[in-house]
């Protein structure tokens, strides 16, 4: 892999899905050619178990039909559990769906990481006031802003033509910072106003109040996911929640590549051939940040069949990297662009060794992010090996998603937009789909996106 050019701003170059992947791509009856199993993250939001695991099966499903020619005769459903241990030792059942192709003895597991409850309710409308204020003050420095974006050639919200656009940040972080007490506050009004009215006034405070419990319940539900997760300082209480989410998603995905003894010869064997993870809005930093801590535990020989030049064994005795198994990765909605943007760890100028230490750290596939604050003092070798740098990693974004977009600050990534609203539309419908621009939930539903994925990360 050739080494990115400092300060080089790569261009921005778009592809739609729709030119990308065509029906084409998927042979007639085409099946997985190795046992496969997909690990799918949730994102942010109310969800509830089993939701996940079935609206991303009934996708697959639908694609699989739609371009690849399997019907109902052609492909068999069954319902599993697989059986796991919680941290106090006691059993657990996680369910997942197993689809056959009649034809092949080869079968696809669907899973699902729901990590939904580890954060209900956990965040007040405080703690999220407090968390947006420590975020723009972390977020100040515009210039050190302007050579983040510039140098990775970013063309998100705060960019145009290449150029950061300084007073659009501002106003986002003092449009945030007002936001919610803003919020609170008229609430508040509201009550005391409809209190006050005779002989209605009790019912109607009563209803508002119930309707005013609901809409925060929701707002720190949804928000308030975000907010747990990035709560990085350890001092905190919500970090905690932030840490039991990771630890979970890490167990879920070395179940799928750990070594099961197999009841019929009664010896460990890999349960799986091939290994991919999907993963919605914020369950693509739950699963990013899994990804990273799984290549530590590597490292520490913490995984078991898995020596720590990240090889193992197959069933047929053969040596195989440990990014050949779990090989492919999926995002959509995902918002790690604007994460790396406002809330990475920013580190003093003259706190070189303790940046690059952050950067170690944080390796996988991420470019340069400390470069704009100069070269080091001293250099800090990395002792940290980078297993899974070359995986296939495939990011759906739309345009009008205001959560997600084309990821500029990660390496080796194939971005391609969904383009939901259509640009060949006319002018009169194009121009109402703008007032409603926020597709955040639309990728479930998108033959194409579950279509290029079998094509590209399920067979290949």
């Amino acid at each position: 892999m050739a080494p990115e050019a400092k300060g080089v701003n790569r261009p921005y170059v778009e592809s739609n899905l729709s030119d990308v992947f065509t029906a084409a791509d998927l042979s007639n009856k085409a099946w997985v050619r190795e046992d496969t199993a997909i690990l799918v993250f949730h994102g942010v939001g109310n969800q509830n178990p089993l939701e996940t695991l079935d609206t991303f099966a009934r996708g697959l499903l639908k694609a699989f039909g739609k371009y690849g020619g399997h019907d109902q005769e052609s492909l068999t459903l069954s319902h599993h559990l697989a059986k796991k241990s919680t941290d106090s030792n006691s059993v657990w059942f996680d369910n997942f769906i197993r689809i056959t192709c009649n034809s092949t003895k080869t079968h696809l597991d669907i899973y699902e990481y729901y990590w939904a409850n580890y954060a209900q309710d956990r965040v007040s409308i405080t703690d999220m006031q407090d968390w947006v204020e420590s975020v723009a003050k972390g977020a100040s420095d515009f210039y050190e802003q302007k050579n983040f974006i510039e140098r990775h050639g970013d063309q998100s919200f705060f960019t145009k033509n290449g150029q950061f656009q300084k007073n659009r940040y501002k106003w986002t972080l003092k449009i945030a910072l007002i936001a919610i007490p803003l919020l609170t506050k008229t609430t508040e009004a509201c009550l005391n106003l409809l209190r006050r009215i005779p002989l209605i006034g009790p019912f109607a405070y009563s209803g508002y109040q119930r309707l005013q419990k609901t809409f925060f319940s929701l707002l720190t539900n949804i928000a308030g996911d975000v907010v747990a997760y990035n709560v990085t300082d350890v001092k905190k209480e919500l970090y905690q929640v932030r840490r039991r989410i990771l630890l979970g998603a890490v167990k879920a995905l070395k179940y799928l590549i750990e070594p099961r003894l197999d009841s019929v010869t009664n010896q460990k064997k890999l349960p799986y051939g091939k290994v991919v993870i999907a993963a919605h809005s914020l369950g693509s930093q739950v699963s990013f940040d899994a990804i990273n801590r799984l290549s530590h535990l590597i490292a520490h020989g913490e995984v078991e069949g898995v020596d720590i030049d990240g090889h193992l064994q197959s069933s047929q005795g053969d040596k195989i990297h440990i990014s050949e198994l779990l090989s492919g990765y999926a995002t959509f909605g995902c918002p790690l662009d604007k994460i790396a943007f406002f809330f990475r760890e920013r580190t003093q100028k003259k706190a070189f060794l303790k940046r690059q230490m952050i950067e170690h750290f944080h390796c996988f596939k991420e470019k340069d992010w400390q470069a704009t604050l100069g070269p080091a003092e001293f250099k800090l070798n990395s002792t940290l090996p980078r297993y899974f740098q070359d995986i296939s990693w495939r990011n759906y974004y739309d345009t009008n998603d205001a959560v997600s977009g084309h990821l500029d600050y990660y390496n080796n990534v194939v971005n391609l937009n969904c383009c939901f609203i259509k640009r060949d539309c006319n002018e009169r419908k194009r121009f109402l789909s703008n007032l409603y621009p926020f597709t955040h939930s639309r990728y479930w539903d998108h033959p194409e996106l579950f279509g290029d994925i079998i094509a590209n990360l399920l067979l290949k």
